[in-house]
């Protein structure tokens, strides 16, 4: 070890005396294997004495190393060179342009944004690609429509325009990103940002290229297909959307069988995982039963397992016939995926099928095979159970006494009495785990010898078999094995009276709590929570106000407490002062504790907590408001929406969309133009669905700013509601073909029947270019999804 820090000492010595062009070049020559503790040398000598060496190794088109030493140096020094490159973004030098462009991308600052909108008119085509790519990497939704510019552009500057805007997937990019599909190279990226966005509309258009006779962009278009679908299941955002079908039905409108066999071809390709993994779950929404043997011979291979299943379940019992001639396939994997497929279809009719697989193989058949067997009491497959019970394998010996459980309750009492009495420690570990497993046929008479056997392991599994049985018989015995030498034992001892709940004997348990055990101090607390009892606040408090607790144990209490309901005044005041702790966890805690309380006053609290220095407190009073603050809740997450923390704000934009009270509206729809807080708000004010209607209308109509109107009349559209149709209609008339636009997009969510003719008329008759492009595409749309 001293060796070691010598090394590292002499290491630093040799840096200090090196020039900042020194370091630049050793920080830019990565093979000289000093880049790491050069640049921290950097770091730690400042930015503002050493920017003008710094700047003018950026501009030294001679020594690639020196100018990407310099690169790398302003990246690290994040925002503090912010300003500076800001500076450079308008230099002279089209090549100083371009790597500030680069580096503010990298740093990711929000406050160039605007500096980089405006490089996208530069007049070198470089930096307009440079400010492109930055803002991609920044994510700012504020330069979405600079970016949708760019796609009009060259291929040059469509190329990062799309790579950004898949950064910042926002579907108002869509209609315009489905006007390139047609163009072949940039039909890839454009998909893959389409997949990217997950915004429905692009299903029809998608589905019609996975079913080109090519196959040209089968495996892009079948990842994107996929995104999709995943972000409708897993996003509230297009729940009431016109094109949420179930996914069998919506998937087979859009993709033909040639689509279908590009599918089938792409699983038995070279493809990459993530496009074989598509392609699978694809033909399993698609019911594709011809797809069966081609996931089998995956199968064999070890590949795709968990996908398989999933695509398999989606067939669902057309699949069983398969399944049924795969049992007697030569590979191990083949055999348990089509048990496991079995047993969650219920295909087998005749149980004693897998007396095979559980006489002999690989553990892992014989496990699915036992899991099959707990719909079965087959006489007959019993003798071959109770050998497994011996196996040399604790998981098979696990599972088949869960099979026997499935037996008459006389039967699995002769076992257990069997195993009960053997001499052998095993068995009678065998029968503590029974008597937990068994629905009938244990009584506390079965499980006493258990509890008392001389063995720690067999004692163990009886303690949990109790805890399950809940025998109000076996607690003296359970608080017997509280001062039980073995810590195993008295954890699960604990653990086990926990199970009883009220019928817990609370107050024995909370004698043994600070005995000098933090271990089993730990398990005592944990029990509490879960009982729930308010009896137990004054000892917990107690324990605490001794300050013999360690630190971790300090925590587990204040977790507690929020779990006991009401307390003593004296108990809930100890709380409070954990709010003044030092530690921001530990304040944390406190107010997450009060929150559980439910008391009466712990309102005034929490308004303090609002203002707490730390960011977690502050969200976590935050989050108790719901339960405890009434109107003056509302009020405190107003005034959260200007804290200066992004994630406070966040979190307070989605409380106020789970309270739902309307006069906030009007609030969260201010925060659809900040630029870190927008898609928060636009799920918050999704949340308050069709209620929030009627304001949302007079807001789209009102004197609002064109992007504020822009983004309510999408979120009208995603409410989706037909009483919006109307408005929406009235939109498509306004003096600003933007707010056209989005009307006509808005339409294609709303779920009444269409106007088809207004639609058209616009197609044709629109003074603007785009707006008729848009009705064009909307009707394109509508005419591809047969479910309209």
């Amino acid at each position: 070890m001293s060796k070691l820090l010598d090394v590292a000492m002499t290491a630093e010595g040799w840096l200090e005396g090196k020039s900042v062009e020194e370091l630049l070049l050793l920080i830019g020559d990565e093979e000289k294997g000093w880049k790491p503790k050069a640049v921290d040398r950097m770091i730690d000598m400042g930015l503002e004495t050493n920017y003008p060496i710094i700047e003018k190794a950026l501009r030294n088109d001679a020594n690639a190393d020196l100018r990407n030493g310099a690169m790398e140096v302003l990246v690290k020094f994040g925002r503090p060179a912010v300003a500076r490159l800001l500076n450079l973004l308008r230099d002279d030098n089209e090549e100083v342009r371009n790597f500030s462009a680069v580096m503010l991308g990298d740093i990711g600052s929000r406050e160039a944004v605007g500096h980089l909108v405006q490089a996208l008119s530069d007049p070198d085509a470089n930096v307009r690609h440079g400010a492109a790519e930055a803002l991609g990497k920044i994510g700012d939704r504020g330069a979405l429509k600079p970016l949708v510019g760019l796609l009009k552009d060259d291929f040059w500057l469509q190329y990062p325009a799309i790579v950004a805007l898949a950064e910042m997937r926002d579907d108002r990019a869509v209609p315009h990103l489905l006007q390139l599909l047609s163009n072949e190279m940039l039909a890839g990226p454009v998909i893959e940002t389409l997949g990217k966005i997950g915004d429905p509309r692009a299903l029809p258009h998608l589905g019609d290229i996975l079913s080109g006779s090519d196959g040209a962009f089968a495996a892009v278009t079948a990842r994107a297909i996929v995104a999709i679908q995943k972000n409708q299941n897993d996003t509230s955002l297009y729940k009431n959307c016109l094109t949420l079908c179930n996914q069998e039905s919506q998937l087979a409108n859009f993709i033909t069988r040639q689509g279908r066999e590009n599918l089938k071809n792409l699983i038995s390709g070279e493809e990459s995982e993530e496009t074989v993994d598509s392609a699978i779950q694809l033909l399993g929404w698609l019911g594709e039963v011809s797809a069966l043997p081609g996931f089998f011979r995956l199968l064999e291979r070890g590949l795709h397992a968990e996908t398989i299943e999933g695509a398999i379940l989606a067939i669902g019992r057309p699949a069983i016939q398969y399944l049924l001639q795969a049992l007697y396939h030569p590979a191990s994997t083949v055999q348990a995926a089509a048990l496991r497929s079995l047993r969650w279809l219920g295909g087998i009719e005749d149980f004693r099928i897998l007396r095979v697989f559980l006489a002999g193989g690989e553990e892992a058949v014989q496990l699915e095979a036992l899991e099959l067997l707990k719909g079965s009491s087959d006489d007959e497959l019993l003798p071959l159970l109770r050998q497994l019970m011996a196996s040399a394998s604790p998981a098979v010996q696990c599972k088949a006494l869960e099979a026997v459980c499935q037996y008459p309750s006389g039967r699995v009492r002769m076992i257990l009495e069997e195993l009960q009495s053997s001499g052998e420690p095993e068995k009678r570990r065998s029968a503590a785990i029974l008597a937990g497993l068994a629905d009938d046929g244990v009584s506390f008479g079965s499980l006493l010898p258990l509890l008392t056997d001389p063995v720690a392991e067999v004692r163990i599994e009886a303690l949990r078999a109790a805890g399950r049985r809940k025998f109000e018989e076996s607690i003296p015995l359970l608080l017997h094995a509280l001062a039980d030498a073995e810590g195993d034992i008295r954890e699960e001892a604990i653990n086990a009276l926990g199970e009883f709940g009220d019928s817990a004997p609370l107050s024995d348990m909370l004698r043994f709590l600070g005995r000098g055990d933090e271990r089993t101090d730990h398990a005592i607390i944990r029990a509490t929570g879960k009982i729930g009892s308010a009896a137990a606040a004054t000892p917990l408090a107690q324990y605490l106000k001794s300050g013999d607790a360690a630190q971790h144990i300090e925590f587990a209490i204040l977790s507690t407490f929020g779990k006991l309901g009401r307390m003593e005044k004296g108990d809930w005041q100890l709380v409070v002062g954990y709010l003044k702790h030092r530690d921001p966890d530990l304040r944390r805690l406190a107010v997450q504790a009060l929150a559980g309380m439910a008391q009466a006053d712990a309102l005034q609290f929490m308004e303090d907590a609002c203002k707490d220095r730390h960011w977690s407190v502050r969200i976590a009073a935050l989050q108790s408001l719901p339960g405890i603050g009434g109107d003056r809740a509302v009020s405190l997450l107003l005034d959260a929406l200007s804290d200066p923390d992004c994630m406070v704000r966040k979190n307070a934009i989605l409380l106020l969309g789970e309270l739902r009270d309307i006069r906030t509206i009007l609030d969260l729809v201010r925060q659809l133009t900040d630029a870190e807080m927008s898609r928060y708000a636009f799920e918050a004010l999704l949340n308050f669905g069709r209620p929030a209607l009627p304001r949302l209308h007079r807001i789209m109509k009102g004197d609002y700013s064109l992007e504020t109107r822009e983004r309510v009349i999408d979120l009208v559209g995603k409410i989706g509601h037909g009483r919006s149709i109307e408005s929406l209609l009235e939109m498509i008339e306004d003096d600003s073909p933007d707010i056209r636009v989005a009307a006509i997009d808005a339409l294609l969510f709303c779920c009444d029947s269409l106007p088809l003719k207004k639609l058209s008329h616009v197609r044709t008759h629109d003074a603007d270019a785009e707006v008729r492009n848009r009705a064009a595409l909307a009707l394109k749309t509508l005419s591809m999804e047969n479910i309209f």
